[in-house]
């Protein structure tokens, strides 16, 4: 049995530059930046003992108050093979908000 107050917020920023250096190739660069911040306040006064099958007394009271940074870079091509015909590529990486069980 628990009692607890929570906020997680997240706030995030886009940009994209798109360049053609020939008349064929279009070059796609953008960088997303995330910041996710968790705040809670956890009052547990029992908990269940899986390995003796009962309740326990609880960890009490503790908080969590962590921020992460999340940054996720792209940069995709796309070449003109035909008039109707494309060739395309791209290469990106990404951060990951993880879930409030994986940080208390």
């Amino acid at each position: 049995m628990e009692t607890q107050s929570a906020t997680n917020s997240l706030y995030g920023v886009y940009a994209q530059e798109s360049l053609t250096p020939t008349d064929r190739l279009l070059v796609d660069l953008s960088l997303r930046y995330d910041r996710s911040r968790f705040d809670s306040d956890t009052d547990q006064t029992t908990a269940y003992d899986y390995a003796s099958g009962t309740y326990v007394r609880g960890a009490g009271r503790f908080k969590t108050d962590r921020t992460f940074n999340l940054f996720s870079p792209r940069i995709g091509v796309s070449y003109a093979l035909t008039p109707v015909l494309n060739l395309f590529g791209t290469i990106a990486r990404s951060d990951q908000v993880p879930s409030e069980n994986e940080i208390t």
